[in-house]
């Protein structure tokens, strides 16, 4: 039967490898196998570059569109100063 871990301590072993521990002393100092700790790893390698959430995705684009609202109100501003120095 599988042994069965709780996310706690998959996160911990994560970011002792991003300390630095290699997957062989992880795996025998905590007693996990090579393959189930290379599992984790590239699991959590996928998630964090997936696609942003929804939520960060609105945030997103509330900045664009503020931002795309000044460029618009620079370039009137542009447009008056131009005729004003002519």
């Amino acid at each position: 039967m599988a042994k069965k871990y709780n996310q706690d301590f998959k996160d911990m072993l994560i970011e002792l490898h991003a300390a630095g521990k290699g997957p062989g002393e992880l795996s025998k100092d905590y007693d996990v196998p090579i393959a189930t700790l290379g599992k984790w790893f590239t699991e959590h390698k996928q998630a964090s570059t997936k696609d942003p959430s929804s939520a960060e995705y609105a945030k997103m684009r509330a900045e664009y569109l503020q931002m795309k609202q000044e460029n618009e109100i620079l370039k009137k501003a542009l447009g008056i100063f131009a005729k004003q120095s002519k």
